[in-house]
Parts: structure tokens; sequence; C-alpha cells
């Protein structure tokens, strides 16, 4: 008789560290990504179609479509900046243990100095935010 409440005992105790575990064990997690700003994500890819003393503004233009600001420089250039804030968030969680929620913010603006209709040069500033 006393064999058999053990038994039972030990079974019970193994159910239910079984669920604790088994219920901590749990993970779901997602990332999403955004985009925000006027300018749009340049890639590599694209830049590397654009040479200066080459390039002209049509060509830009055409490229990337309207800089988010433009400004004439004192010597007669332009200066076309195009920005942008790509926006990743990261939640993660482990079932009634852990809940993670972070938020990482890149701005990127790329810089093309146009003098007499061509592209003299261009540059990028990242940054986190």
């Amino acid at each position: 008789m006393e064999s058999s409440r053990t038994s039972i005992a030990l079974c019970c105790l193994c159910l239910l560290a079984l669920a604790f575990f088994v219920g901590g064990c749990l993970v779901c997690g997602n990332s999403t990504v955004s985009y925000s700003g006027k300018g749009a994500m340049v890639s590599q890819k694209t830049l590397d179609q654009i040479e200066p003393g080459k390039t002209s503004k049509v060509k830009l233009l055409a490229l990337l479509g309207e800089p988010t600001r433009k400004k004439e420089l004192s010597d007669g250039s332009e200066l076309y900046t195009y920005s942008y804030v790509k926006k990743t968030t990261n939640n993660v969680a482990v079932f009634l243990v852990l809940a993670m929620h972070e938020d990482d913010e890149k701005h990127d603006s790329l810089y093309f100095e146009i003098e007499n209709d061509v592209v003299r040069k261009f540059w990028r500033d990242s940054s986190a935010g």
C-alpha cells in the first residue's frame, strides 16, 4: 500500500515538474522594420551607379527621386539631401517568465553636391537614434 502511494506521489510530482518546465519553455518573438521620412533607403547597388564628375542631376533624380531637402550653396552649387529613419522593433517573450521589448532607430542621410548640373561628390552620414 505504501509503495502505491509513493508511486502516485512521484507521478504527480513528475507531472507538476513537466507542466512547469514545458510551460516555461514557450518562447515567441517577432521583429518589425519600418521606414519613415521623405527619402527612401538607397541601396549600395543604386549608389554604385552614381559617378562623381559624370552623373547628371537628371540621372540622380531619376535614380533617387526628389530629395528630402535642397540647398543652394554660396559658390552656386547645390546640396541635395536624402534622409530616412529605419526603425526596428523586437519583441521576445518566454511564457510566464520574461518579456522584452526593444526599439532601435537608425538615421541615414545621403548628401549630393551638384555643380553645373553634374554630381561633384556625395557622402553618407549614418547614426543610431
